[in-house]
């Protein structure tokens, strides 16, 4: 009998396994790939590595939470930590970020036709709720489950209130608006690229606090992991094993039965595994076809989740004559939405020995009505276009394209979704903070549960799950 079986190692899985299996916990982590870390894993294919989804973490200084951890465990994660981490290149505008806000802000005021006021009003906003928010992702212990350290920790968020309370349930764009930036094009084009990729929506509909510390994904200690971003979920792994964890790869659940007793039968590949509790790095549907049933709350998630986006893809390699930056954020046009290939975002290994690099490029793609092929094709298509006419630098020199399909097969994340659930504008984007069973003994985690989105996030989220559980064993 375990206590715990934990169904993928996508960065939840792992950071629920690891937290739990460090307390003490009898832990079973089972993995459907030969690989972990699903949206944060590195595949092979036709003979060249690529990361299957994340390409930057953030924040990942030495003294940040995650690599803290894993040097606790003995694990040392190798980091590229490029300074500028991005560029971005819009219609008149071509720029790179660099690597603190107070630096963006200068470069933002230079701009030809810049509201310097206006820009510096606005950062001033975006800065107290980042420096707010952000410290939330280097210590566990100020989410719930709350413990009294937590209380204390937590007083500066009370303290803030009359800075926060306004903004909940706002967009973004009224900010924008009441600091007078929303009609400077240069940065109104910068805040919706960096809304869809980070809450996975325009700045029209983002919620505000979210927005606003996304905001800083560049300026708190971005880095990729030396090998790629799969580099991270291994290392997990051996901090995982390491703390006394038994890990199964190739081996994908196919059903779960509750017990009279409460205890979980979890069917792996025929086999009956036995446990207390039951944690999916799962999405919602997913869960359910384990369950061969839904729940309200299941079938409220899913709905969520089917608000959200998918990716076109490009895996390629290239030979790059341009600036030393390694992620570019490339649009076609200001006056059309920021998905099906308006909004590319490219990111560049560093030159092998052929002196080819890889590059991956990503558009979002909206699920609601999934794309067929020609659809796919032509944004892809369209991708292809603007690498030419944005990145001349690039000379490409083979690869493939991708789909939600595709990406479904590298991730075993159904129907290809990315990015969990858009961070629309209202209230309820603050329901679910505290980790509760879907039903008792089964828990969700990932970027679908609070804080979900980032890799960072999801690791935390998966720490709170197993905080949780912990207390009831």
């Amino acid at each position: 009998m375990w206590d715990t079986v934990v169904i993928g190692s996508g960065a939840g899985g792992l950071g629920c396994a690891l937290h739990l299996a460090e307390g003490g916990a009898k832990v079973l982590l089972v993995e459907a790939l030969t690989y972990p870390g699903g949206c944060a894993g590195t595949f092979s294919h036709k003979g060249i590595s690529h990361d299957a989804g994340a390409t930057l973490l953030s924040p990942m200084g030495p003294d940040n939470w995650l690599p803290r951890w894993l040097r606790a465990h003995g694990v040392e994660l190798p980091l590229h930590r490029p300074d500028p981490a991005v560029a971005f290149r819009a219609p008149g505008v071509d720029v790179q970020v660099p690597g603190s806000r107070q630096a963006w802000v200068e470069r933002l005021c230079g701009l030809p036709g810049a509201p310097v006021d206006a820009i510096r009003r606005f950062f001033a906003v975006q800065g107290k709720v980042a420096d707010l928010l952000w410290p939330v992702l280097d210590d566990p212990d100020l989410l719930p489950p709350l413990s009294g350290r937590a209380l204390g920790g937590n007083l500066p968020r009370v303290f803030a209130a009359p800075t926060l309370l306004p903004l909940l349930g706002r967009p973004l764009l009224s900010v924008m608006e009441r600091t007078g930036v929303a009609g400077f094009p240069p940065l109104r084009m910068w805040l919706d690229a960096m809304c869809q990729i980070s809450v996975q929506t325009s700045a029209a509909e983002a919620e505000a606090p979210f927005a606003l510390a996304s905001l800083d994904y560049y300026f708190r200690s971005p880095g990729h992991p030396v090998g790629g971003v799969g580099a991270l979920p291994l290392a997990m792994v051996r901090a995982f094993e390491g703390a006394g964890g038994a890990l199964r790869y190739a081996s994908r659940v196919r059903g779960l039965t509750r017990q009279d007793d409460g205890t979980w039968a979890v069917d792996v590949r025929g086999r009956t595994e036995h446990a207390r509790t039951v944690v999916a790095n799962l999405l919602p549907n997913a869960l359910a076809d384990l369950l061969g049933r839904s729940t309200p709350r299941l079938e409220k998630l899913s709905g969520d989740v089917h608000t959200g986006w998918g990716a076109a893809m490009w895996y390629l390699q290239g030979r790059w004559e341009g600036p030393d930056v390694p992620h570019w954020q490339l649009i076609e046009r200001a006056d059309a939405p920021l998905h099906s290939g308006n909004h590319v975002f490219v990111s560049m290994g560093p030159p092998e020995a052929n002196g080819l690099r890889t590059v991956t490029a990503s558009s979002h793609v909206p699920m609601q009505t999934p794309p067929d092929g020609p659809s796919i094709e032509a944004i892809q298509g369209r991708m292809k276009a603007l690498l030419r006419d944005r990145l001349p630098e690039l000379a490409l020199a083979g690869g493939y394209s991708a789909s939600p399909r595709t990406f479904a097969r590298f991730t075993r994340r159904p129907g290809g979704f990315v990015g969990g659930v858009p961070r629309w504008h209202g209230l309820h984007n603050y329901r679910g903070m505290w980790p509760r069973p879907i039903e008792r003994g089964l828990y969700l985690t990932g970027d679908t549960m609070f804080p979900g989105q980032s890799v960072t996030a999801a690791a935390l989220g998966g720490h709170r799950v197993a905080e949780t559980i912990l207390r009831t064993l």
